[in-house]
């Protein structure tokens, strides 16, 4: 019945009339029956490529337009004729299951997914078919990358662990998506199947409103746990979230499969609140499922978990304080990716607002919930919804303002190149034993630094370039390890090299004073060798500190180091309502370095250090009240930079 509603399709059946050219391959998408006695079956084809940008409307409900984002799969050829589905598919999909699972190949595992691909409709038994089974897409590397998994080849087929080919990804261009043709004119009803643990609910017809895919549902019995994400960008928000989510299943013991709904609620920032300045929006992301009670307060929790950061004011009295505002929205139904297709989510959102809206019903208007029912491993035909809250006594409309329908995206979303990795650099030298306290996009993190020691050199002769800069600071660093202290000890170096003072701002590309420093190695740690250079002191770091941290690679030419100091600060004022404060107008702002400046592709890092959580002091100088006034002074006098 699939072939033949895609037959009356290609040959016209659309309200432009226009017949279009047999594709290949035909894919039939399915998967084995677990509790659920109905089997999935979706029969597609690719639409010729002169028609992606404007495809025919089908005039069958059932003949849907997907776009399907660039995608891996794990591909084994068997041979039959047309066998769509049945006992052959099957069979040879259960045995590649077993092979790629043996072979510990990254997959979701059988009973999940599957497709047939036919690059021939004959019936010749000599036919090559093949089965498809999903590998990863650039959604999940996203969510890979993001949580620094990429250099580990995690989540990778082991054949592309080493492929540069993964690092960058091709999307369509949002302009040229067909908004309207990803419509859909009817909405599922078995878009919830076990092992899923579906919540109930009742729906109603909203009769003002001529649109089919247009319902009010009250949920029964949802429960959902939720994160709210520090960044400003929707598409960051899934990547963000999905790792602290995974760990709240693992601790309570409920399998991932039994997840329902992803939902991840964008909501337009009150400027009473939160400033002007920084995030145009905030998100929550939250995993649903069965088993609540009813009563939305109590159902949905809301993780509270860092003491490092706040969240935005905005979302707290989003509902008043609690996770969740009630049980009853105005939902519309669409397909497609919404990773892939922010514009689609813009306007199906858009829409829905306006129709409620034409049809006088009261919503909480500034912000919408974006709802995925389907893994990334469903290629076609996926279901997802916009929810608009409903305030049903018209009560709640204070000091909302407007959603705006637009939805931020990353640096990293229309990205090509792929993120620096940090490589084997901390293997072939010591590194500081930083860990990561928190991850931003962009390359952005927060760090803990342990107390450490450091050997550190003033260059005051003037420099007009960083690497001049560098090299004349590192003279006397290179001395003292090659033994030129009172100890003649002789030590290796560690990277990377902290820099201070050249920062490439135009007007002040020349500088007089820069400070370098290096990591004393751990096998020195306790006890350094005294310097007999003058240009060379020995620093103490006494207290656990927090260093953000932004990674670029390339050769720090003057405008490079001011782009990276640029973005980085730009994107840390953006996160100002989370709490973050920071500062670079003291002896807070360094460059590290991992390679040599002249290399053209090196390894880089900005380093600015919060003073809220830092204190370093000379070496040997005993602590006394106002003693960090008095060496700050000290050090000032000695034309001395503390790090």
């Amino acid at each position: 019945r699939g072939w033949g509603r895609l037959h009356k399709y290609i040959r016209g059946g659309n309200k432009e009339g226009e017949k279009m050219p047999y594709t290949a391959p035909l894919v039939t998408q399915t998967r084995q029956p677990q509790d659920s006695p109905f089997k999935e079956i979706t029969v597609s084809m690719p639409l010729p490529r002169d028609m992606w940008n404007n495809p025919p409307t089908p005039t069958d409900p059932d003949v849907v337009i997907d776009l399907v984002p660039s995608t891996v799969v794990y591909v084994k050829k068997f041979q039959g004729p047309s066998a769509r589905v049945g006992f052959v598919a099957e069979r040879e999909a259960s045995k590649f299951f077993s092979e790629l699972q043996q072979n510990k190949e990254p997959s979701h595992g059988t009973g999940d997914y599957f497709y047939i691909a036919q690059y021939d409709r004959s019936s010749d038994p000599k036919m090559y078919n093949e089965i498809w089974v999903f590998a990863i897409n650039e959604r999940t590397f996203r969510w890979l990358e993001y949580n620094d998994l990429i250099g580990a080849g995690q989540g990778f087929p082991k054949c592309l662990q080493h492929d540069d080919r993964l690092r960058s990804w091709e999307k369509m261009p949002q302009a040229d998506i067909p908004v309207s043709a990803l419509g859909r004119r009817q909405c599922s009803q078995t878009f919830c199947e076990a092992p899923k643990k579906c919540p109930k609910f009742s729906v109603k017809e909203v009769k003002e409103v001529d649109d089919v895919t247009v319902q009010r549902k009250e949920y029964k019995d949802l429960k959902a746990f939720g994160v709210v994400p520090y960044t400003c960008n929707y598409d960051t928000a899934a990547h963000a979230t999905a790792g602290e989510l995974i760990q709240h299943m693992n601790k309570t013991g409920v399998p991932l499969a039994h997840v329902a709904m992803t939902m991840t609620v964008a909501i337009e920032k009150r400027e009473d609140l939160d400033g002007k300045d920084g995030c145009g929006k905030f998100y929550k992301v939250y995993f649903g499922m069965a088993g609540g009670s009813g009563d939305a307060t109590n159902d949905y929790k809301l993780s509270e978990e860092s003491d490092l950061f706040s969240i935005p004011k905005t979302v707290g009295t989003l509902h008043g304080g609690n996770a969740a505002g009630g049980s009853i929205f105005y939902t519309k139904c669409f397909g497609g990716n919404t990773f892939y297709e922010p514009t689609v989510v813009t306007a199906t959102s858009k829409t829905l607002m306006d129709q409620v809206k034409d049809a006088k019903k009261c919503v909480l208007r500034d912000h919408v919930s974006v709802v995925e029912y389907h893994s990334q491993s469903r290629l076609f035909d996926r279901f997802n919804e916009i929810h608009i809250d409903a305030d049903q006594d018209c009560s709640d409309q204070e000091d909302r303002p407007p959603f705006t329908f637009h939805l931020p995206l990353s640096k990293a979303y229309g990205r090509s190149e792929e993120k620096p990795v940090f490589g084997d650099r901390c293997t072939d030298y010591e590194c500081p034993n930083m860990s990561i306290a928190m991850r931003f996009e962009n390359n952005l993190r927060l760090m803990r630094h342990p107390p450490a020691k450091w050997i550190c050199t003033n260059s005051t002769s003037p420099s007009c370039t960083y690497d001049q800069a560098w090299e004349k600071a590192l003279q006397p660093i290179l001395s003292y390890i090659n033994g030129k202290n009172e100890d003649n000890v002789r030590m290796d170096m560690t990277r990377p090299l902290y820099g201070q003072g050249y920062t490439g701002e135009a007007g002040h590309e020349c500088v007089k004073q820069f400070t370098l420093c290096m990591l004393v190695p751990k096998d020195h740690e306790e006890n350094p060798p005294k310097p007999v250079d003058d240009h060379i002191g020995i620093r103490s770091g006494d207290k656990e500190s927090f260093w953000f941290q932004s990674v670029f690679t390339g050769e720090p030419t003057a405008e490079v180091l001011h782009k990276s100091i640029t973005d980085m600060t730009d994107q840390l004022d953006d996160l100002k309502p989370f709490g973050v404060e920071y500062s670079i107008d003291g002896t807070e702002l360094w460059i590290g370095g991992y390679d040599d400046p002249d290399e053209d592709d090196g390894l880089y890092e900005v380093i600015v250090v919060s003073q809220q959580h830092i204190y370093w002091k000379g070496e040997g100088k005993e602590e006394e009240d106002g003693g960090e006034e008095e060496e700050e002074e000290e050090a000032q006098d000695d034309d001395w930079v503390d790090l």
